[in-house]
């Protein structure tokens, strides 16, 4: 019988999370009754800080405040850090031919000196077609120019690429050499410690190149009509210490991350709501592009698999990620962006309120979400790290919230010599919430031997509207009783199955309230059993 008042302990417990192995039964104090037909149980206190204690979740923070004694849970989470770069703009190699025609000349029986001066453009070609502003080759790149010619005339150049710019020097990459009778002129530029600085022309990116020929046409020589010099410049394996320029719009996805709330693990519950929860988000970002975050990857997940999603204004509104600065010398600095997702612009309440077992983050990103006309820039070092956390202000809702729990009766309990027996509960609550509990006794085949419905497990005390708390203690008391049928199932039984509905305390009035679970509410229990029995352990 001593197991059966604990049982009854237990369930109480368990309200709010407290694993029935772990009742410490060393609170227990043996009460002094002198009727000789009560058998006591004892009594039992416990805080609801205790209580949330007890929860078999490590990553739980749980958290007090110092002058209302309110409850906090917390959930923390490294997201994770993404060098998303090539994602958001690559540098293929570019291999671009130009030609320059040399000037009609006749054969005669003299020397012929021709010095000609020309330019022209090539196309920096990007992959989705971003305008580019300046490239900051990084060391492994390299610029290669080869310069043919098929007329058999001397051709001496000297070629400049005005926009490749020594970063030392403030000097452009220029190249010198001669060519004649089919021969090819081969140079090659390392690119470290340049730059490449592109003008927008129709979308493209141009970059100039002035060239000076000095050609030599030798006595019997001539140049026809057409004929013409190749010039090949090519940026070979490409790579970038820094970009500017407007980089348009690409999506990105950040890997998926997940939290696991053991909390609702204990619980397994529906109807459990948080009146304030709230998910942070906080990015840290060195890419000098603004990103969108979509939102609506996030989701919770019961035990089931079955998942809910996150919907509501920030959902179809996507805030977003915060450029790092672009003004010298800070560029590539951190800049810290932190999103609140809330009940207010979310429907979390409602997700969480479906007690899931994990909360996972399948964010995507999207650059420049909102104006693709802002100058961008990305390094080879920008990063952005995520931090998450989860806020479970403990101001609740209990709606019908019920929950299963069965007892071991082993081989049946003896009560053979009982007419009758009462178990008696006496409860002195100042938690904001009541419950009441339906009974079974079932046999090894699950089958119903007896029932006891609707018994007041806990009273809800009376609320104070201003701040969500109670005005005073509930004391409750209530007879479970068990009749011969009843003491016979006892006898019989194999498991007391007690199935718990909870409720918050009403409002009282047409709006349905939130209220506040203090670390230091108490709830004392105290259990005892009437009758005539003969109890066999």
């Amino acid at each position: 019988m001593r197991n059966l008042g604990y049982a009854a302990l237990g369930l109480f417990l368990f309200l709010i999370g407290c694993n029935i192995q772990d009742i410490d039964l060393n609170k227990i104090k043996i009460e002094n009754f002198q009727n000789e037909l009560a058998v006591p149980f004892g009594t039992a206190s416990y805080t609801m800080r205790e209580l949330i204690e007890d929860v078999s979740d490590p990553d739980l923070i749980l958290e007090e405040d110092p002058e209302t004694a309110e409850l906090m849970i917390t959930y923390q989470e490294t997201g994770g850090s993404y060098t998303l770069s090539s994602d958001i703009f690559d540098v293929p190699d570019i291999s671009n031919p130009s030609t320059v025609s040399l000037p009609a000349t006749p054969a005669s029986g003299f020397t012929v000196i021709i010095n000609e001066s020309s330019s022209f453009f090539q196309v920096y070609e990007s992959v989705d077609g971003e305008i580019i502003d300046s490239v900051f080759h990084a060391d492994n790149s390299s610029l290669e120019v080869q310069v043919e010619s098929t007329n058999p005339v001397d051709v001496s150049y000297t070629m400049t690429l005005t926009n490749t710019i020594n970063l030392s020097t403030d000097n452009p990459v220029s190249f010198s050499g001669a060519v004649g009778g089919g021969s090819m002129g081969n140079h090659i530029q390392n690119l470290m410690n340049h730059k490449t600085v592109f003008t927008e022309v129709n979308g493209e990116n141009r970059f100039n190149v002035d060239i000076t020929l000095d050609i030599t046409v030798d006595p019997g020589e001539s140049i026809a009509a057409g004929d013409e010099i190749t010039i090949t410049i090519e940026f070979l394996d490409q790579d970038f210490i820094i970009v500017f320029g407007k980089l348009g719009q690409d999506t990105v996805a950040f890997s998926g991350q997940t939290i696991d709330i053991a909390f609702f693990d204990d619980f397994g519950i529906d109807g459990f709501e948080f009146g304030s929860p709230e998910i942070s988000l906080d990015f840290r970002s060195s890419f000098g592009i603004p990103i969108g975050v979509g939102l609506g990857g996030i989701y919770g997940e019961e035990s089931d698999g079955s998942r809910t999603y996150l919907s509501g204004e920030i959902v179809s509104t996507p805030p977003v990620i915060e450029s790092s600065s672009i003004v010298a010398p800070v560029t590539g600095e951190v800049q810290q962006t932190t999103i609140s997702i809330n009940s207010t612009n979310s429907t979390l309440q409602q997700m969480l309120a479906t007690s899931p077992s994990t909360i996972g983050f399948e964010v995507d990103g999207f650059t420049n979400p909102y104006d693709q006309s802002i100058l961008n820039f990305v390094t080879d070092t920008s990063t952005i790290r995520s931090f998450i956390e989860v806020t479970l202000p403990m101001e609740v809702r209990l709606t019908d919230v019920q929950h299963n729990l069965d007892f071991d009766l082993g081989g049946g309990v003896d009560f053979s010599d009982a007419d009758s027996l009462t178990l008696r509960m006496t409860t002195v609550n100042e938690f904001p919430f009541g419950a009441t509990l339906d009974m079974y006794i079932l046999n090894a085949a699950e089958d119903t031997l007896y029932t006891v419905l609707e018994k007041n497990a806990l009273g809800s005390p009376t609320l104070n509207h201003a701040d969500k708390t109670i005005v005073e203690p509930k004391t409750s008391i209530d007879d479970i009783p068990f009749n011969k049928t009843g003491i016979d199932a006892l006898n019989n039984g194999t498991t007391i199955r007690i199935v718990i509905t909870m409720n918050t305390t009403p409002s009282g009035t047409a709006e349905d309230i939130f209220v506040k679970l203090l670390a230091t509410a108490k709830l004392d229990i105290t259990l005892a059993a009437r009758g005539t029995i003969d109890v066999k352990l």
